[in-house]
């Protein structure tokens, strides 16, 4: 009898197990540095749970005494037998260790494997490279579950989980380059966390069989059945923008995080449960659309790590959104119901169009400068100026003299790395401006370009920046940070006043 961890994480390299030994035990040589074991032909159990032999990452050969009636090995997999007719069949019921360092790349789960001990294809050190080289695995049929640390293939790329499996529990699935991954038909229930901490970081496409009564997919996001309930969304799903369907009334722990491309999500009409974690660590992440009244089961912790730029929009006879927390953060407001959009070119050939609904002005151009306006010159878009709460520019050079001054109600500006000069005071009194993104791609501010704009919270990343003109951040109520780079040969007075 050789007991539970009785060798783990000795470093023993060799073991000659002796011939009368009949029961090994759960993790017996777990973390040991083995690069071959034989399995003596007495031996009529191998504890369930985490494999006897993980985290072996030199083991290259498992064998078994030609005598054994319990265990056999196929390729690099050890597997355990109900009986002497199963043996004979070649049935398994259980897939008990895999040889880590065994030199297939494509791995077939024999038919009539029902289970996968923990960690026969995964480390157990996290902060260790996997040494496993499988680029393949086909799971049978009959499996019925994937138990906890099972999977973590690096070089995995696709996986289908069968219709006989029920059940993925925590960390079932942890690949790291997992992209594509197809559920059948039996799996009653699903957590993210049944793929780790990042849930599959490189995941694009999910899908569920037709036939689960349990679960759906929908472009690739995961729901309940009755679609009331989302529950996983692909952290590698490319959309920008994520519009929640109306009969969702619920987001998951873990349901929309750390997804790196998203940037808007619009929250269903339905929807009353929005817990702690269920939109955390989207870092780009900087709308969120809410078309009703705030509800008792929102919670602010749901948006934790999100971008330090986010802003909330809610409609304007809402309630509900001072209290619990919700007053801390930054709101503008949505229309959902006005979708007019009013477009045209400027003078320069830039093109320009206004989304009312949202208040969002898009200058889009191919790398020339905005003309400069003189403080009382009316501007294409003057008539709703007053509604303008974002600006967007897309390869515009500069933003031209006194263009936003006095936009009374513009919160945010998007630009990209196209612009580099902001004219004399393009964004002058701005009493609501809170971010300007990308401050790093300018060389040029004109004087009192932002002046007056004391709600400013975006730090003056200014690394390239060459030429400061006077009074630019006068006024603030408080100077966010600011870092000048090499280049800036021109500081003019008041800059930061």
């Amino acid at each position: 009898w050789i007991c539970q961890d009785a060798f783990r994480d000795t470093g023993i390299s060799e073991i000659a197990l002796p011939d009368s030994l009949e029961h090994i035990g759960n993790s017996a040589f777990s973390g040991c540095k083995l690069t071959e074991i034989r399995i003596p032909a007495r031996v009529n159990e191998i504890d369930e749970g985490n494999s006897f032999l993980a985290g072996n990452d030199s083991l290259a050969k498992i064998e078994v005494d030609s005598g054994n009636k319990n265990f056999k090995v196929y390729g690099g997999a050890l597997y355990a037998y109900e009986n002497a007719t199963k043996l004979a069949q070649n049935i398994p019921c259980r897939l008990v260790a895999y040889a880590t360092a065994h030199p297939d790349t494509s791995v077939r789960v024999l038919a009539g494997t029902k289970t996968i001990d923990s960690y026969t294809f995964a480390r157990m050190d996290d902060s260790k490279p996997s040494k496993h080289s499988i680029t393949e695995l086909i799971l049978p049929s009959t499996l019925t579950a994937i138990e906890p640390y099972t999977i973590d293939l690096p070089s995995l790329k696709t996986l289908e989980i069968p219709d006989g499996v029920k059940a993925l529990d925590s960390y079932a699935v942890c690949c790291e380059h997992l992209e594509v991954l197809t559920i059948g038909s039996g799996l009653q229930s699903f957590t993210p966390y049944a793929f780790g901490a990042n849930g599959l970081p490189k995941l694009r496409s999910l899908t569920i069989a037709s036939g689960n009564p349990n679960l759906c997919a929908v472009d690739s996001v995961v729901y309940d059945k009755a679609c009331t309930k989302l529950i996983y969304y692909p952290p590698a799903k490319t959309d920008t923008v994520y519009h929640m369907p109306d009969t969702v009334q619920e987001v998951g722990a873990g349901g929309i995080t750390f997804i790196d491309s998203l940037q808007e999500v619009f929250i269903s009409k339905a929807l009353t449960k929005l817990p702690a974690n269920s939109m955390s660590s989207n870092p780009y992440l900087r709308a969120v659309y809410f078309p009703g009244n705030a509800q008792g089961g929102y919670s602010t912790a749901a948006l934790d790590d999100s971008s330090e730029d986010l802003l909330i929009y809610i409609l304007k006879d809402s309630t509900g959104w001072d209290t619990n927390g919700w007053q801390n953060m930054n709101y503008a407001y949505w229309d959902p119901k006005d979708n007019a959009v009013k477009e045209g070119t400027l003078s320069c050939g830039i093109s320009w169009a206004y989304e009312a609904g949202m208040g969002r002005l898009t200058l889009t151009g191919i790398g020339q400068a905005m003309p400069d306006y003189t403080i009382n010159e009316e501007k294409p878009w003057q008539i709703f100026a007053d509604d303008i709460q974002s600006v967007v520019t897309k390869n515009v050079s500069k933003i031209g003299n006194y263009t936003f001054s006095q936009a009374k109600n513009l919160r945010r500006v998007d630009a990209d790395a196209a612009l580099t000069e902001i004219g004399i005071y393009a964004f002058y009194g701005c009493p609501e401006l809170l971010f300007f993104n990308n401050f790093t791609s300018l060389t040029t501010i004109n004087s009192y370009a932002f002046s007056d704009d004391a709600k400013l919270e975006s730090s003056l990343l200014l690394n390239r920046l060459k030429v400061m003109g006077n009074g630019v951040f006068q006024n603030f109520a408080s100077v966010p940070f600011a870092t000048l780079g090499p280049d800036c040969t021109m500081l003019g007075n008041y800059a930061f006043a």
